[in-house]
């Protein structure tokens, strides 16, 4: 899903690169492709700590 989302931002990203006809429009369009962006790259380390914390959890012997 993170690798589909941030191929998403880049094409997104690419692709408003050739839309100067109304710069308005791509300025507005831009912000919120950032933000998606943002999104995409905090869910990523989001994630890569989650799988960390886990590891570790699994790694944890109990003292008997």
């Amino acid at each position: 899903m993170v690798k589909m989302s941030a191929i998403t931002f880049l094409l997104a990203s690419y692709a408003m690169t050739f839309v100067m006809s109304n710069l308005g429009i791509i300025m507005r369009q831009k912000t919120m492709v950032m933000y998606f962006g943002f999104f995409v790259v905090y869910y990523f380390l989001a994630e890569e700590q989650w799988k960390k914390e886990q590891q570790q959890k699994l790694n944890v012997t109990p003292v008997a």
